[in-house]
């Protein structure tokens, strides 16, 4: 992320430049200089990043790869102006190198989606040179997405792909007013809470009006812009190629100018009809990135607390030992997801109050 740090799972805050005393141990890959919190740590990150390089700049012709150093720190990082808070965003790219938690790499942390954030940043790393300083931020962070989403999936790295679009699709439906849900109780289907649009303020200004046309030509991205940054620049790439975004970067850079976010929309088929971006989402993400969403945000249990005013005493807890059905309610022929066996969910729902003797089973 180009001086702003990537949260894969639920998404990005702004941070500045980074200045720091570099981890202990070393290791040299083929094209990385690597500073980890282990011997092993480094030569892992070392050897994924020779890995994932390659792919990533076969994925973008014409950019050019200058070895890298990468960090790997436990703490938090010393910044010029400010804290990068310890156990928050789990990548940063600036001046030249790349920094990663330790959290994410780490093997007895399980098996986070550290090689998506690793390629999210090399891509960054890439667009440092001229023209690609004419792209706004927002599109910039989109198209890092959409490469390292398909260098991972390419290199069988499925999980961590789908871990992003996970984030990104829940951001989306949020964006475009459009997270809502049915839940269905051992079959039986129980209403599912709605959230209003997000394109509209509480005053009705839309947000097109706001942020600039949604939100792509801010400097200040929310996660929900990043997610119409992700889709937007992923479906211009699947219909136009490689070519089209760099074509459009020079030919901005010639005129002087910085790259129109509207041109990518355009290219994209979206605009501020939500409708069509509810197309592109039907046709970009799967029923099992809804799936690894409910795993992603357990707080969606929140949903049906307030769904179920809470009475004395009450909880949640009995839903975690049924079975639980899931689908995006704005499609009545969406497919219906298990989530029994998601565990971060079934831990939030026994964490939680609600009133749930008055519930009615449709």
């Amino acid at each position: 992320m180009s001086q702003t740090p990537v949260s894969v799972l639920a998404l990005i805050l702004l941070l500045p430049a980074c200045e720091a005393t570099a981890p202990l141990h070393f290791a040299a890959g083929e094209r990385a200089d690597v500073w980890a919190w282990s011997p092993a740590e480094a030569q892992r990150v070392a050897e994924a990043f020779d890995e994932l390089a390659p792919v990533v700049v076969a994925e973008m012709p014409g950019t050019d790869l200058t070895r890298v150093e990468i960090w790997v720190r436990e703490g938090a990082l010393e910044l010029t102006r400010g804290v990068f808070e310890a156990g928050s965003t789990p990548g940063m790219y600036l001046d030249g190198r790349i920094h990663l938690r330790h959290y994410m790499v780490s093997e007895c942390c399980g098996e986070n989606p550290w090689r998506m954030v690793l390629a999210h940043e090399l891509v960054h790393h890439l667009l440092e040179r001229d023209p690609w300083h004419r792209l706004p931020l927002p599109v910039e962070e989109g198209l890092c997405d959409a490469v390292a989403e398909r260098v991972v999936d390419r290199l069988g790295y499925g999980e961590e792909s789908r871990a992003l679009r996970a984030a990104r699709f829940m951001n989306l439906l949020l964006a475009i007013g459009a997270l809502q849900f049915q839940l269905r109780v051992d079959g039986e289907r129980v209403r599912f809470l709605s959230t209003p649009t997000a394109l509209h303020a509480p005053s009705g200004d839309a947000l097109v009006e706001r942020r600039g046309f949604l939100g792509l030509h801010t400097e200040d991205p929310t996660s929900e812009e990043r997610a119409v940054g992700f889709v937007a620049l992923r479906r211009a790439l699947q219909l136009h190629g490689w070519s089209f975004v760099k074509a459009s970067v020079e030919g901005a850079d010639a005129n002087g100018a910085d790259v129109e976010p509207l041109l990518f929309l355009g290219a994209a088929g979206l605009g501020e009809d939500p409708q069509a971006w509810l197309a592109a989402a039907r046709e970009l993400f799967d029923p099992e990135d809804l799936k690894r969403s409910v795993e992603c945000f357990p707080w969606l249990a929140d949903w049906l607390a307030v769904e179920w005013p809470a009475e004395p005493g009450a909880s949640l807890a009995w839903l975690a030992d049924r079975q639980l059905e899931l689908r995006w309610s704005l499609d009545p022929d969406e497919t219906w997801i298990d989530i029994s066996d998601c565990s971060s969910f079934d831990d939030e729902l026994r964490a939680r109050d609600g009133g749930m003797a008055s519930v009615e089973l449709e």
